[in-house]
């Protein structure tokens, strides 16, 4: 495969990797080849946009990214899985890089830093969250000394490649401004000086193949049936649930992801692509299919767009000829009026009009659905199970989900939730970590519902969802005055 080289982020002409210093002139490191560590929970799925406890089998794109990034920068990277068959011995890393989930980091984060540091101590510590609006890697780093470093948002890639230049454990002085990094100051704590700007794409993150096959060979304890493959990252809409919301979409080169989603579904079966909303931005997206289409490649798996965005049936003719099942539509509220509140702005007639449009270019539909939201009523569940019962029956509709509200800390939910009174306040790093089973207990009510009632009224929506995909009657039509009861 080319890569688009171009876009790839390197050092100078001099050779050196160039940086800012906080008068705003620029300093230069010399640069040697470094060995890197990557460490990533096996169960855990980290990536920007998705963090969550259900990636058993999935091999990740995030730390493979960043080992292509740096291989790119002269250094030679090896991504583990943990818990992994290898003994320290067989590693003598420069830097241990460790992808950590915000919550329950007692056991899936402080333990790796606590035994990298016990194995290498003379190697650099440097810790990946996604997701952690509130600067929960700064809380990280105060609970875990054996963290020197810290990647903020944006384009983590680029900071870490900055602190293995650097090469040193400390660096009190800092990296200069925007630089994005954490550091430990004079006195050992947590300082900054300031995020780092979004990239203009996501260019600098080459192809990953190499990266992936060595994974492969170094993780053979592990059984993949399936790889992220990352296509975009950020997303500009205002959905105030979303912890990527109102951020700067980036794109990966179109032909670099054909490529990643070809080698995914030769080698472990099938491709997950990670994408925000795909049909806001078509020009990258054509790109795309048709890289696909020319590769003779079938993408698989479901692509995400929003429901007013559904419009081109010529596009989705396309989606489909390159091998893509399903749209995924997040529906999330049941009436307009819902939606609005959560920053979802399309009506049932737009819901109806995809629908019917995504049955005529022959692709399924995946749907989900959000309960827990703080304006809901026992009104506003009659809306909801009507649709439930709608769309379990659709003839196009593939899967569909009804999950939880999560009161990610720093959201404008949360803070809806806050100002109705339903929570004290936005959860802190420590109550994520220390009181986990409490929070899931404390936010479970509305304004209009207590706990006991939400969850009737959420187990009663499940079970529409088995009956109606259960049902063995014909499926329903999806009309405009049918959607809108």
């Amino acid at each position: 495969m080319q890569l688009d080289t171009n876009n790839i982020h390197k050092p100078d002409s001099t050779g050196f990797n160039t940086g800012r210093d906080k008068a705003g002139g620029r300093r230069k490191t010399p640069r040697k080849a470094k060995e890197v560590l990557i460490l990533t929970s096996g169960n855990w799925i980290i990536e920007e946009g998705q963090v969550s406890a259900s990636g058993k089998g999935r091999a990740p794109a995030a730390p493979l990214l960043l080992a292509a990034y740096l291989r790119n920068q002269g250094h030679s990277c090896h991504v583990l899985m943990l818990p992994s068959h290898h003994d320290t011995h067989e590693f003598n890393p420069d830097s241990v890089v460790v992808y950590a989930p915000w919550f329950d980091f007692h056991n899936n984060g402080e333990p790796a830093f606590d035994k990298a540091k016990e194995a290498w101590p003379n190697a650099q510590t440097i810790l990946i969250l996604y997701d952690s609006l509130p600067g929960f890697e700064e809380s990280a780093m105060r609970l875990c000394p054996a963290i020197d470093y810290a990647a903020l948002p944006n384009e983590k890639e680029i900071s870490v490649g900055e602190i293995i230049e650097h090469g040193e454990k400390r660096c009190p002085g800092g990296f200069g401004v925007e630089s994005g990094i954490l550091y430990r100051d004079k006195n050992g704590q947590p300082a900054h000086d300031g995020m780092r700007s979004f990239a203009a794409n996501l260019g600098h993150l080459p192809f990953t193949g190499r990266e992936f096959e060595y994974f492969l060979r170094l993780n053979r304890n592990w059984k993949f049936d399936s790889q992220t493959v990352v296509y975009q990252r950020g997303c500009p809409l205002d959905c105030t649930f979303c912890t990527v919301s109102c951020t700067a979409q980036r794109m990966r080169d179109p032909e670099i992801v054909a490529g990643e989603i070809e080698l995914a579904n030769r080698t472990v079966g099938q491709n997950h692509l990670m994408t925000t909303e795909v049909l806001a931005r078509s020009k990258p997206l054509n790109t795309l299919l048709n890289a696909l289409v020319r590769r003779g490649v079938k993408a698989g798996g479901a692509l995400w767009g929003r429901c007013e965005l559904v419009r081109d049936p010529g596009l989705l003719e396309q989606i489909k000829d390159a091998g893509f099942e399903a749209l995924a539509l997040g529906v999330e509220a049941a009436t307009p009026e819902m939606r609005a509140k959560i920053g979802k702005d399309f009506d049932n007639d737009q819901l109806a009009a995809a629908l019917a449009m995504a049955v005529e270019a022959d692709l399924k539909v995946d749907c989900s659905l959000i309960t827990g939201l703080p304006w809901e009523d026992r009104g506003y569940y009659v809306y909801m199970f009507t649709l439930i019962e709608i769309l379990a029956r659709s003839e196009n509709v593939r899967n569909l989900t009804v999950s939880r509200l999560i009161p990610h800390t720093g959201l404008a939910v949360t803070q809806a939730m806050v100002e109705a009174g339903l929570i004290a306040g936005h959860y802190t790093f420590d109550d994520w970590n220390n009181r986990l089973s409490a929070i899931v207990e404390e936010y479970r009510r509305t304004i209009h519902l207590d706990q006991q009632e939400l969850e009737r009224y959420y187990a009663q929506a499940l079970a529409k969802v088995r009956k109606g995909k259960n049902r063995a009657s014909a499926p329903a039509q999806v009309e405009k005055k049918t959607m809108a009861a």
